[in-house]
């Protein structure tokens, strides 16, 4: 029996208690500063952590089949996951009625893993159909929620304007004589607040033009106003409603439909040209120099370029511009080039043989490019959040054995919507494991348009109901998040 009042026994039990209090605190001040112990190695490992931010906010995150605990923080809408010990991982997001998001990760000690883009798509969408029936086509307005639809019924063409907040549809044009353009590069192009639109047609191989002015349904013909029958690429001025630009032959001419007396010419000799900001920017023939002048034509041409595409076969360049440091040229094969004056260094070479579009994003640092089967992204600068990317990378977003159509940048400019047969899909740039890709619609056709709204949270698509003709409808994508995750 242990005779508790030994002082042996004392100082025993005391060094004991001071032993384990040393090790127990040891042990919660390594904890406190973010190591943990591994059992395997036996010592203790800095920990790493792991942030989502995500769409929607409510989710469920498990890390191999267990379910974590997470902190919101409110000041970047983010969870975070603390003390994880370093080592590769299966992350997954879930949420009720919504597809799942998953990855395998590495976590590294000391290093928070980052995912700021984590979109988790519905099982299903509910539609909203609107009264623009028999739409072959439709072209969003940049204010207003009106969309321009085109209609071909009984033999006659007619453009119908719809307001998608009231759901009210009216014509605002129609003809039997010429058909819509169908040239991919011409739209309806709306001005610049949402007053007027100008409708692109044909008559046989040739080319016209119609302003309207929607208040009072008025309708000019844009070559009786410049006086020739030879005019194409037309566009609004970006800031006055009553201002036109287009060429003629191989010149640029800027024309007030107010003042049609007063047309100028902006440039001679060139290729094709674009609006961007304040100013205006063109092809140059037959050098391949891009020039910027401004709106008027009044400030003398800076030239951007000082040379020309490498592989100048031809003539029929068209510029896609974000600004005078980045400038995409396509060419009549389909050939992509890329201007870029970087922060490192100025870029300038080709990026695809057989592109069939491009799209900057909103802050011009990524350019999507896509040929019938594959998906590309190119990046104007370095991208400083997690995944990183380099000035000048191009990344392979996805490729399909199908063709691909309408393939677009949506709202956060991570991830790209596209369709392929009669699926509406989306996928994740990120390519960290495996890039996620969901399906957002089935169609019950293929060939139908589809075009994301940014300003209103809204994917618009043409499709039939009940096997009746093709109607405009759309879904709510993405969800739509309150300010700092309240």
């Amino acid at each position: 029996m242990i005779d508790i009042n030994n002082r042996k026994f004392k100082t025993l039990f005391f060094w004991t208690l001071v032993a384990m209090f040393f090790a127990t605190s040891s042990f919660l001040i390594l904890y406190s500063f973010g190591y943990t112990f591994s059992a395997e190695r036996g010592v203790f490992v800095y920990a790493g952590s792991l942030t989502i931010k995500s769409n929607p906010q409510d989710i469920d995150v498990e890390i191999d089949n267990t379910s974590v605990t997470k902190k919101l923080s409110r000041i970047n809408n983010s969870f975070h996951v603390n003390r994880i010990r370093p080592d590769e991982y299966v992350v997954r997001v879930t949420a009720p009625d919504y597809n799942t998001w998953s990855k395998k990760v590495t976590i590294r000690s000391g290093i928070s893993t980052e995912f700021w883009n984590v979109l988790l798509t519905r099982k299903n969408y509910d539609r909203t159909a609107y009264e623009a029936k028999s739409a072959n086509d439709f072209f969003i307005a940049p204010t207003k929620n009106l969309i321009a639809t085109v209609r071909r019924e009984n033999g006659q063409l007619s453009m119908d304007i719809l307001d998608t907040e009231k759901n009210t549809i009216r014509t605002v044009f129609s003809t039997t004589e010429y058909e819509f353009t169908d040239d991919e590069q011409e739209n309806i192009e709306w001005s610049p607040q949402s007053e007027k639109i100008i409708i692109p047609l044909k008559k046989g191989s040739d080319k016209t033009y119609f302003i309207i002015e929607l208040e009072n349904q008025s309708a000019l013909d844009l070559q009786e106003l410049a006086e020739t029958s030879k005019v194409s690429s037309v566009r609004w001025d970006s800031e006055d409603k009553d201002v036109v630009y287009y060429m003629s032959k191989r010149d640029l001419y800027r024309l007030d439909t107010k003042k049609p007396e007063e047309k100028k010419v902006i440039a001679k000799q060139i290729s094709s040209y674009d609006i961007s900001g304040k100013f205006v920017y063109y092809f140059q023939l037959p050098n391949g120099i891009v020039f910027q002048t401004n709106l008027d034509g009044t400030m003398r041409p800076l030239q951007i370029t000082t040379s020309a595409p490498s592989e100048m076969e031809d003539d029929s360049y068209r510029i896609i511009v974000y600004d005078k440091e980045k400038i995409a040229m396509k060419n009549g094969s389909d050939r992509l080039f890329i201007f870029n004056k970087g922060e490192k260094d100025e870029y300038f070479g080709k990026l695809l043989d057989d592109a069939k579009g491009v799209q900057f994003s909103n802050d011009g640092k990524k350019l999507l490019f896509w040929n019938n089967r594959e998906i590309y992204a190119y990046f104007t600068r370095d991208w400083e959040t997690q995944p990183y990317r380099s000035e000048n990378e191009v990344l392979s977003v996805t490729r399909y054995s199908q063709p691909l159509d309408n393939i677009q940048w949506s709202d956060d400019y991570e991830h790209v919507i596209f369709s392929v047969n009669s699926q509406i899909k989306i996928s994740e740039l990120d390519q960290r494991d495996n890039n996620n890709i969901f399906d957002i619609v089935s169609l019950s056709q293929s060939g139908s348009k589809v075009v994301s709204n940014f300003s209103e949270d809204r994917i618009y698509f043409t499709d039939t109901v009940e096997g009746a003709a093709s109607t405009l409808q759309s879904i709510n994508f993405p969800e739509e998040t309150g300010l700092l995750g309240f």
